[in-house]
């Protein structure tokens, strides 16, 4: 039940101390998570070998993927990738109702951004989560 998020670029300082770090964290049963992919210099290599379950595309590609055609070709070639690999992929930067139809088209079906909520204080979740009613369903 415990996820750490590792920044894309992290793993380039020692790319095998990295990834043995990481299979060893993996093996306790926490799942690393590759959060902000596209934005550094990571290869596809970082997805064949580091041992990360989901993979967060980063806000500055899926905010624009309503108007920009070659922020939704990233994110679309990315998410094609990742399930071509069996990883789970969210999306950050989800800022509303047609962002998560577009990325529900592609695949993606777990989305971070304000869409969902807005930043809060820890003891105002409970309430949230009780109330919240989800932005859409898919299918």
């Amino acid at each position: 039940m415990i996820e750490l998020e590792v920044t894309e670029s992290a793993p380039m300082l020692d790319f095998p101390s990295a990834i043995s770090t990481l299979q060893a964290i993996n093996a306790l049963g926490i799942h690393i998570a590759l959060d902000d992919f596209g934005t550094g210099n990571a290869s596809l290599t970082y997805l064949q070998r580091l041992p990360a379950q989901p993979i967060k595309i980063d806000q500055s590609f899926v905010r624009d993927i309503l108007v920009d055609n070659k922020d939704l070709a990233i994110v679309a070639g990315v998410t094609s990738t990742a399930q071509a690999l069996g990883l789970e992929i969210v999306a950050e930067g989800v800022e509303s109702l047609g962002h998560a139809r577009k990325l529900a088209d592609l695949g993606v079906n777990v989305l971070q951004g304000f869409a969902i909520a807005q930043p809060m204080p820890a003891e105002d979740i409970p309430n949230w989560v009780e109330n919240y009613k989800p932005i859409f369903r898919s299918n």
